[in-house]
């Protein structure tokens, strides 16, 4: 890991400071330090909670409110306009698949009593996301190959 940190480092290091990229760190928490040392002056570098904390579980849930933010950051510098929308939204803009997964959640917390699941499946212009949820447990796919114009092609 300590390997991998000096190449992205030095990859950083190499760039401008106005292209270098976001970095998310979702490791084993005893590396955070060193994470942080070897490149908290190099990159814009977010630390967000291990996503998998032992060798048989994942857990993706605490690290997308950090992978939101990230994508805020990134897209606020590539749309105009987008820091002031983001305002009106108390700051939570999210991506369209995030807000997508947390409305299936939603429905499915809402049926949890008739222990059924819900599966959404929006099929859009760049990707195509499927979300599951069985009481408020929420398993979010984006497929980006995967776009109307190839499911439903023009004539």
């Amino acid at each position: 890991m300590i390997d991998l940190l000096e190449a992205i480092g030095l990859a950083c290091y190499l760039l401008p400071k106005e292209q270098r990229p976001e970095v998310l760190f979702a490791g084993n928490s005893a590396l955070a330090e060193e994470v942080q040392n070897t490149l908290g002056s190099l990159a814009n570098l977010h630390i967000a909670p291990n996503v998998r904390p032992s060798y048989d579980s994942e857990q993706l849930t605490p690290s997308q409110p950090a992978l939101a933010q990230i994508y805020r950051l990134v897209r606020s510098r590539q749309i105009r306009g987008i820091q002031e929308i983001d305002l009106w939204t108390g700051n939570n803009l999210m991506p369209a698949a995030t807000a997508f997964g947390r409305t299936i959640r939603y429905v499915s917390k809402e049926y949890a009593h008739t222990h059924k699941g819900v599966l959404g499946i929006d099929v859009g212009a760049s990707a195509t996301t499927v979300a599951s949820a069985f009481s408020g447990d929420l398993i979010l796919s984006i497929f980006p190959g995967l776009v109307w114009e190839k499911i439903y092609p023009r004539s």
